[in-house]
């Protein structure tokens, strides 16, 4: 099935306000927040191939001299890469922006300062201050116990279609699942703080450093910290790819996140289901 025809016009929309890339050089603080944001970002994904790639931040809450949102590196539609996406956290002093994003520990200091993050979603962030970054194994720490159920309803019939393989293709680590059929309809694995990181992509925080991505997704709620259930609707099967990436076939790319990584979902106990490496991806 090919990408709706929606998800082009989206990508359009997005790329009229996107910031241009800049080479990974350190990110000064800045007095214009999205032009921060953009600069934090390539600084972090030291990847030569990132100075080609459009960078989409959304302040979603901002006031004062907080502000909080996403950030998303994007690829082309139709690229064998994916997107790459953080939350952020900026604090302006003396008129200019410092920025953080998840999985650092400034991320952590300003998501338990900053008034613009409410109490339940602050209990979350401040979990992801980085403490395994740079250092993450593929069993997610070594804990397995994830407490997450797989992201469909309990009686409905689905099939893994593809995986484990990477967020982006073959690359390790083996950190999701293509997920088909059934009622089509996607629910958050586990509670926790939702974000939508750009059109057919949501992010869910859980407890313990996790987070779970769900990418291609027709649909999808449009939320920017709501609490969710486990349970919750996140959005329909499908093939978008407004920020990069491919799809083929309706599915849900569903991947396991700690501490501002994908790590392995193998192993894993996710809905008393326990998913197994392949020879290949």
């Amino acid at each position: 099935m090919t990408v709706r025809t929606r998800a082009a016009a989206t990508i359009a929309a997005l790329l009229s306000t996107t910031i241009a890339a800049s080479p990974a050089t350190a990110a000064p603080a800045r007095a214009d927040l999205t032009a921060a944001v953009a600069d934090r970002l390539h600084d972090r994904v030291s990847d030569p191939t990132t100075a080609d790639r459009a960078t989409v931040v959304t302040p979603a809450r901002q006031h004062g001299d907080w502000a909080i949102g996403t950030a998303v590196l994007t690829t082309r539609p139709g690229s064998p890469d994916f997107p790459d996406g953080r939350l952020f956290l900026a604090r302006r002093t003396d008129g200019t922006w410092t920025v953080a994003l998840e999985g650092e520990p400034r991320f952590a200091e300003l998501a338990g300062q900053a008034p613009i993050v409410g109490d339940a979603e602050r209990a979350l962030l401040v979990q992801h201050d980085g403490r395994h970054d740079g250092q993450v194994s593929t069993t997610a720490g070594g804990d397995l116990r994830t407490g997450m159920a797989l992201p469909f309803a309990v009686g409905q019939a689905w099939t893994m279609s593809g995986g484990p393989h990477g967020w982006s293709g073959a690359a390790a680590p083996w950190s999701s699942l293509d997920l088909a059929g059934g009622d089509q309809r996607v629910l958050a694995a586990r509670a926790g703080t939702a974000y939508t990181m750009c059109t057919g992509w949501v992010r869910v925080i859980h407890d313990r450093g996790y987070a779970t991505d769900y990418y291609h997704l027709w649909n999808n709620i449009n939320v920017n910290g709501a609490a969710v259930g486990q349970g919750a609707f996140l959005g329909n099967t499908g093939t978008d790819v407004t920020c990069g990436g491919s799809a083929s076939g309706r599915h849900v790319h569903f991947a396991l996140r700690q501490n501002n990584a994908y790590v392995g979902i193998g192993d894993h106990n996710v809905g008393k289901w326990v998913p197994q490496n392949g020879a290949s991806a």
